[in-house]
């Protein structure tokens, strides 16, 4: 990627400009020369004769073409000022022995986001790629999945689930549960690398999957996944786990959940640092798509006023009984562990394909020490309600709110 990559797209298109950052300068420049060995051979140059190097700018960092196009190596943390980039490519751009250290990785993702992709040309169409073995629940990775979508393509040594690798148009390679990725390692080797290496490092390094030093607190391969929900539905519900609505705070999260069989399919999913009114807003379209039988509400921090909002918009008749007001009970270990019964029931269902579900994946491995939960909050919510409903008329608590003196509603009631 960080090789081959660049000289296939200036190969192509002479005029783009690509970044290429690392975690040290001894990465980078070797990785510099790998790619101007291909530039510069016999075949590239009858393949690509319209790419061609500025002689006068070409250095052992700097590739630059004779169309402004370039390659330029760049160490992490190193000055991007002045520069543009149709690619940015992060290649191992932290280094190992900062893993565990959670303030160095926080500092290194905040580097990445604010001084790299403003050198983005055009935020639309330009890329970023980022390729590395996992480290931590707090390397590059975890913090960029936690901040945006992406589409990623990760691989463990040993398959966990079944997985279908696209490999070009309409071609693919299946790698199945319990199939090894190389034959380069099989039983005896895994078992070698697994007494030379902590649980933490095999899950990350190996697996692809961080877990927090000591285990993670959910067991991914519980979960089921799917590619379609089923049908007959019973019906659709969505979770609202709020924040407090100001962009320093928390993620808000919410989750679209359909009820099939006494199973639970998690289909759908917004997050962000939403206003109060933006988040009224996503709940409404939600409404209005996906047309659920429950709207459940968190009552915590601005999940009341979400409620009241809700509650006027809509109106008595189409509100009561469609917004439910949730009041978690307990620590978020002890909810989770109450929410396990259904995953270890193989009951609850992930997408195996959504461009969120990576960003999910990740808080599921790295709670409960990972810098965020709102996501695994909004599903112990919804499992916790689903739960309650198939044990009787769902005994939940309505928000208080104000309604007109006609109606027969109860303020703080029960039913």
């Amino acid at each position: 990627i960080s090789v081959c990559l660049p000289a296939f797209i200036l190969g192509k298109a002479p005029n783009k400009q690509i970044l290429v950052v690392s975690h040290s300068e001894q990465l980078a420049l070797p990785l510099a020369g790998q790619f101007r060995k291909i530039v510069q051979s016999s075949w590239y140059r009858k393949a690509f004769p319209k790419m061609k190097a500025a002689p006068s700018k070409d250095t052992e960092r700097e590739f630059i073409t004779t169309e402004n196009g370039y390659r330029l190596a760049i160490s992490a943390e190193g000055s991007v000022t002045g520069l543009g980039a149709d690619f940015i490519i992060l290649d191992d751009v932290l280094d190992a022995r900062d893993a565990l250290n959670a303030e160095a990785c926080r500092k290194r993702g905040e580097w990445i986001v604010r001084a790299l992709f403003s050198r983005l040309n055009d935020k639309e169409t330009s890329a970023v790629i980022v390729v590395m073995q996992r480290l931590s629940i707090w390397d590059p990775v975890a913090f960029l999945l936690a901040r945006g979508k992406w589409r990623t393509f990760s691989l463990p040594v040993l398959a966990d689930r079944d997985y279908k690798i696209e490999t070009g148009d309409n071609e693919c390679q299946t790698l199945k549960a319990g199939e090894y990725l190389t034959p380069r390692i099989g039983p005896a080797a895994l078992q070698e690398i697994k007494t030379t290496h902590d649980a933490a490092d095999f899950a990350a390094q190996y697996m692809q999957n961080p877990v927090p030093v000591g285990g993670g607190g959910i067991d991914l391969s519980l979960f089921k996944r799917f590619d379609e929900v089923p049908h007959p539905r019973e019906f659709s519900f969505l979770s609202v786990d709020t924040a407090t609505g100001s962009p320093t705070g928390d993620f808000c999260v919410i989750q679209l959940w359909h009820a099939v069989d006494g199973r639970l399919y998690l289909d759908g999913q917004a997050r962000g640092k939403f206003s109060i009114v933006k988040l009224k807003d996503i709940v409404m379209k939600a409404l209005e798509d996906y047309k659920p039988k429950f709207v459940v509400i968190e009552h915590a921090s601005v999940g009341p006023a979400l409620y009241s909002m809700l509650y006027k918009e809509l109106g008595h008749e189409r509100a009561y009984g469609l917004l439910q007001g949730w009041t978690p009970r307990g620590a978020k270990d002890i909810r989770l562990a109450r929410a396990s019964i259904m995953i270890e029931q193989g009951k609850v269902f992930l997408p195996k394909d959504r461009n969120w579900i990576d960003g999910f994946v990740s808080e599921l491995q790295a709670f409960p020490e990972g810098p965020h939960d709102d996501q695994v909050d909004a599903m112990t919510q919804a499992i916790e309600f689903f739960m309650a409903w198939i044990t009787g008329p769902p005994q939940v608590r309505v928000t208080s709110i104000s309604v007109p003196r006609r109606s027969s509603l109860i303020r703080n009631a029960y039913f």
